[in-house]
């Protein structure tokens, strides 16, 4: 069964084949904790939490999904409503207690080992990426950490493929002048 496509397992799992879902399940599930960690704010316990329940949602609605289309957008589709709307309830949160949240920009840099200069660059990273728009943070994890193709990004994120280019283009130039420091 591992060597089944996404759509084929779907298709066995709306059969009632709860193997199936363990397959997706083994596929997915550390992609999509991956995901929520790096857009709910490096959250372990939350990310943890919205993966389960992601999977929750694929059993409830598995029987909306039309496996002519890839498993993969539809999936990571509904990862990323989860995510805008827990994004929504903190910004709403964030505003009734009064506080601005602030991104640092700047870093200084002094070197060190590889797996610290790793680390350091992760946290610089992701830093950093917090300060674009909810879009264009969506758009780089997704093409850059989950490896997802363009035009699955364009539907995932219900904006034309020109608009997912040249906010990857953006994004990228302005964390490239950002992460000079750690060029070898």
């Amino acid at each position: 069964m591992n060597h089944q496509t996404d759509e084929q397992l779907v298709d066995e799992l709306k059969n009632g084949n709860r193997a199936a879902f363990d397959f997706l399940f083994d596929r997915y599930a550390k992609k999509a904790e991956y995901y929520f960690y790096r857009m709910l704010w490096s959250n372990e316990e939350k990310a943890a939490d919205f993966t389960q329940d992601l999977f929750l949602k694929v059993l409830e609605k598995i029987d909306l999904y039309k496996t002519e289309y890839s498993f993969k957008t539809w999936f990571f589709s509904m990862a990323n409503n989860m995510y805008k709307n827990e994004y929504r309830k903190e910004e709403v949160k964030t505003k009734a207690n009064g506080h601005l949240k602030i991104v640092a920009n700047t870093i200084s840099y002094n070197g060190g080992d590889l797996a610290t200069d790793q680390n350091k660059f992760n946290e610089v990273l992701f830093k950093n990426l917090d300060s674009f728009s909810e879009e264009k943070k969506t758009a780089f994890i997704l093409k850059y950490i989950d490896d997802v193709p363009l035009q699955e990004i364009s539907e995932i994120l219900g904006i034309p493929i020109g608009t997912v280019k040249s906010g990857l283009h953006y994004t990228t130039k302005i964390l490239a002048e950002i992460l000079k420091p750690f060029k070898p």
